[in-house]
């Protein structure tokens, strides 16, 4: 099957194999954006699946545990487009959001999640046109790929890491640690023995990183279903001024450092530009929604440190944006309908808290883990790697202990 790009108010179709598909890589990471049209009145189906899904996810993993290659993941419904006084807009048909950043190819994802989850995929998606379910993953591997958006701009903010080694460095933060801190009083005997009961840990730490994924934890308050413990799912949409279109996208394409790079607690962070809907593929609506303008959607995999940061969010956030990066902020949503400027950080902030769409499931392959903490112990981890490597072939304890001791100083425990 060739999938298409419906043009927006009449340009030409675009095949997928056209667009640069680049875009949607930072280092190991992928991204993933995909919009699909709900069929009538199917929306509180949705609502009820990702009910019991949630409910599920709380009690335990489950089968999402062998998805060991997702980082974050988030599903929502679109039901209204955020109004700032564009061209009036009329769904059709309400939308159903699916965002990842995963790690491996785009087949091997779509063929791990037929094969593990192929009765939770055919819920999330059964109610969408034109699904046709899980299995033959062909098939399944085309509808998500002719309704995926290629991003304008992608940041992960550990490029080089997968989900697997970041969760295996979490997990021997702890340990590392105490071993570090006691490694200079220990007798050369002991210390090699706890040594080896390190490097032990490490390798089982590695091996359980990529079959598990820790379980759901429920968020409270308003945006809840945004919220997985420390984390939060910030998403976007704003409306683009006609004719400031390429002008946006060249800008978002050329940017040589991320704006995202100067806000320290996102994990990963995209902007995608919505042209039209697509929706020239075999059982799409036959009445199809044509957009009046383009839009700009904006994502954010946000971590706070504690409790009472997370509850900030995403306003704290969202006012980050606005005080830390104006310069960029203006570059970029100057293009947008009613977008106020960074003069008034206030009027930023309310103008970007107008364009939050909620969320109705939210995964984080590591709950809790700031970006520092996940720095930190990719760093921690990297050295202790490498410095086994380096003396693997020491007989002597004393030796290899004041090397531990002399080096480990350096790697910030």
């Amino acid at each position: 099957m060739t999938a298409f790009l419906w043009g927006h108010r009449g340009t030409s179709y675009i095949a997928p194999e056209a667009l640069d598909e680049t875009l949607n890589h930072s280092g190991r990471a992928r991204a993933m954006t995909v919009f699909t049209p709900i069929r009538p009145f199917c929306t509180l189906i949705v609502r009820a699946v990702f009910w019991l899904a949630r409910r599920s996810l709380s009690k335990g993993p489950g089968n999402i545990e062998k998805l060991s290659f997702i980082h974050f993941a988030r599903w929502g419904v679109i039901r209204r487009l955020p109004d700032f006084g564009q061209p009036p807009e009329h769904l059709r048909q309400p939308l159903f959001m699916f965002e990842s950043n995963y790690n491996g190819s785009f087949d091997q994802y779509i063929d791990a999640f037929a094969n593990i989850l192929t009765t939770g995929m055919t819920l999330f998606w059964g109610t969408s046109y034109g699904f046709p379910r899980p299995k033959p993953v062909t098939r399944f591997i085309e509808y998500i790929h002719a309704n995926e958006f290629v991003t304008d701009h992608y940041y992960s903010a550990y490029p080089t890491a997968t989900r697997t080694m970041i969760v295996s460095a979490l997990a021997l933060e702890e340990e590392h640690a105490a071993f570090s801190g006691v490694a200079a009083s220990l007798t050369p005997e002991l210390f090699a023995a706890r040594y080896v009961k390190l490097l032990v840990l490490e390798q089982g730490a590695t091996e359980r990183a990529a079959t598990t994924i820790p379980g759901l934890a429920p968020g409270r308050g308003f945006g809840r279903f945004n919220r997985s413990g420390l984390a939060y799912a910030v998403t976007s949409l704003t409306p683009i001024r006609h004719g400031r279109e390429a002008e946006l996208r060249a800008h978002l394409h050329g940017l040589a450092t991320s704006p995202f790079a100067e806000l320290p607690d996102v994990h990963f962070g995209r902007w995608v530009i919505i042209d039209e809907l697509k929706l020239s593929w075999p059982g799409a609506p036959r009445r199809r929604t044509r957009l009046q303008s383009q839009y700009l959607l904006f994502t954010a995999s946000v971590t706070r440190p504690d409790a009472a940061a997370a509850n900030a969010l995403p306003e704290s956030f969202l006012r980050q944006v606005a005080e830390t990066i104006p310069e960029q902020a203006d570059a970029i949503w100057g293009s947008c309908v009613g977008y106020p400027g960074s003069a008034s950080v206030d009027a930023s902030v309310d103008y970007l808290r107008r364009s939050l769409l909620d969320t109705l499931l939210f995964h984080v392959g590591y709950p809790n883990a700031t970006v520092q903490q996940v720095r930190q112990a990719l760093a921690r981890h990297d050295a202790l790697v490498d410095f086994a490597r380096r003396h693997q072939a020491e007989p002597d304890p004393a030796t290899l202990q004041l090397a531990y001791v002399t080096e480990s100083a350096s790697w910030g425990l």
